[in-house]
Formats: C-alpha cells, structure tokens, sequence
C-alpha cells in the first residue's frame, strides 16, 4: 500500500466542501497512483504507515502525526505521509504547518491529484481563491476525467468566483463522469443554466 499507491485517511477534513447546506460530502478513503519507488519497503515502515492511518481515523492526531512524520523522514519521496501530515495539521487549526506539508506532498509527487483537491480546499478556505483554481487546474492536467476534481472546482467557480459558465462546465462535466447520477448535483445544473441562461450570460467574475 505504501508503495504504489498514498492513501488518505478518511478524517473529517472535508475535500468536497461544498459551501452550501445539503452539498458537502466527507474526505474519504481514496489512493492515487504515486511514482516507482525503491523495493522493498521496509515492514516497519509499512506498518507506521497503517497504525498512522488507525490514528487518523480514531482521532489520535498528536500520535498520528508522529508516525506519519518518522515515515516521511524516512522516506520523503513518499508523498502519503506528508499529505496526511498536513491534513491533521488543518484539522488541528495550524495553517502553516498544514501548508508546508502539503507543498512537502507536492514535492514528493506533483501528480498527486489528492493532495492537489486537498490543498486547493485549504486554500479556498483561507481565501486564497485564485491560488485554489491553480491547484484544481494542475490536477486536471494530470486526470482530466477525474470527476471529484470538476465537482470541487464548479464550487470555487460558482459560490467563490462567481464564473457561473464555468462552475456549470464542471458541474456538468462531474455528472457525465460519475457512475451513477447526483440529484443534487443535478438540481445545482439545473439553477445554474437558469443563471447562465439559454444564450450563455457573461459570467461575473470575482476578484
């Protein structure tokens, strides 16, 4: 697990935030493919790694992060840990230590399309809008079908930007690549192309 893949832990840090009543949804389990690494991987370095995500889960943060950061130290081209680094640092309240652990998952691996919906979230939550669309466009350069990845950026667009063209793209873009259909997403569609209207307004646009 360690290896090919990072996993973040499902916390209560949200990656969907939806902005609105009824549309956020939970930061869950989720991998992303990470670069070759050396093999093997040690076992007690593996088994840090999971008892850092049991301590994630159970809400043990101070014990997650000493785990999560000794593996990292280990092994920095690993960008699992940092990124689960950061997001106990943002779920305790310290946005610069949460920062430097999300540019150290970055550094590890800049196709970390997790870690770049994450980072966006904490930069749109300290108003950083702007930097947020960077970090949701450097992800779809990766995985432009990835479906959560349009859903969070046609939030930024929508309620943070007020680009209502391109929040609908991506809204729309999210529903035709979703397995099964979201009505509230669909809901959400359907007002925005009554703002947008049939001839396509111009969007706003926040600064």
């Amino acid at each position: 697990m360690l290896l090919r893949t990072c996993h973040v832990a499902a916390i209560s840090v949200a990656l969907l935030l939806g902005g609105c009543a009824g549309m956020s949804a939970p930061f869950t389990a989720s991998t992303v493919d990470a670069p070759s690494l050396p093999e093997p991987v040690p076992e007690k370095a593996r088994i840090r790694f999971e008892f850092g995500l049991d301590a994630m889960q159970a809400g043990r943060w101070d014990e997650a992060l000493s785990l999560m950061e000794s593996v990292w130290q280990d092994y920095p081209e690993f960008s699992g840990p940092a990124l689960n680094a950061a997001l106990v640092y943002q779920q305790q309240q310290q946005p610069q230590l949460a920062e430097e652990w999300y540019q150290r998952a970055l550094d590890a691996n800049p196709d970390n399309v997790d870690a770049r919906n994450a980072y966006a979230v904490f930069l749109r939550e300290t108003g950083r809008y702007r930097e947020a669309r960077e970090q949701y466009a450097a992800a779809l350069e990766v995985a432009p079908a990835h479906a959560l990845t349009h859903y969070n950026l046609g939030i930024l667009c929508d309620i943070y930007l007020g680009e209502k063209t391109a929040a609908l793209d991506h809204f729309s873009q999210y529903q035709q690549l979703s397995a099964v259909e979201d009505r509230r997403v669909s809901a959400w569609i359907a007002d925005l192309q009554r703002q947008v209207g049939r001839d396509g307004q111009p969007d706003g646009g926040a600064s």
